[in-house]
């Protein structure tokens, strides 16, 4: 468990979101996510990994995030 805080938040996010859709298909169909469970797992980790390339590439070019990640109200946000 303290791979998360070594590597950064976002896996720990990673992490928490994947068990709580892993225990939530369980519930409901068992024989299902015993089989799928490691192919959707695959699946999403190629996808971060695909988009950490993306990410890059706009750190590289210096391109703004088209999002505001911000935790400040109003006129501050913007200025």
């Amino acid at each position: 468990m303290a791979i998360p805080f070594y590597i950064g938040a976002n896996v720990a996010v990673d992490m928490a979101m994947g068990s709580a859709v892993k225990a939530a298909w369980f519930l409901m169909s068992p024989v299902g996510a015993y089989e799928m469970c490691i192919a959707a797992a695959s699946g999403l980790i190629v996808g971060d990994g695909l988009w950490s390339i993306f990410d890059a590439n706009l750190a590289l070019f210096k391109v703004a995030a088209p999002f505001c990640l911000s935790f400040t109200r109003g006129a501050k946000a913007h200025a």
